[in-house]
């Protein structure tokens, strides 16, 4: 990766190192997922006790959050050509957010700790998909089937 004098990062495409990087980037990113989501209801129903309203508002939060935090990070990571550094800034992000969402012990923490979670998670996948069409440059869109395979 080159950084020009005004900042903005330059992936070299077709870099193997950069590829395999994306790539386990979408296999971790998506195996969190998977492991989380199944049981995400049913953690804040039997654990954190929350009524089906509660739920329901809960698990409102990462859509409603995600109309605004969305656009915000793809146009950022756009405009300044930062995607690593913004994806690597959401994971962290989403890291530290499901950590809070596990220490929130009533309804209204709950709630603020997966807004703020929602403010990294959702943008993740777009900005992933952005970096690995710049890692694999030039003519990458036919091999970001076999990238996005991973994930």
């Amino acid at each position: 990766m080159n950084t020009d004098c005004d900042g903005r990062e330059h992936v070299r495409p077709t870099r193997r190192r950069g590829t395999v990087g994306i790539a386990l980037f979408w296999f971790l990113y998506m195996s969190g997922l998977g492991a989380i989501f199944p049981y995400l209801s049913l953690y804040f129903r039997e654990d954190a006790g929350l009524s089906g309203d509660q739920l329901g508002v809960a698990l409102a939060m990462t859509p409603l959050v995600g109309i605004f935090s969305q656009p915000f990070w793809g146009h950022w990571a756009d405009r300044t050509g930062r995607r690593r550094g913004a994806l690597v800034a959401l994971a962290l992000g989403a890291a530290a957010g499901y950590l809070l969402v596990w220490q929130a012990t009533s309804f209204l923490p709950l709630v603020a700790c997966l807004a703020l979670t929602a403010v990294f998670t959702t943008p993740a996948m777009a900005v992933a998909s952005s970096l690995s069409f710049a890692v694999l440059g030039e003519g990458g869109a036919a091999r970001f089937g076999k990238v996005r395979a991973w994930g």
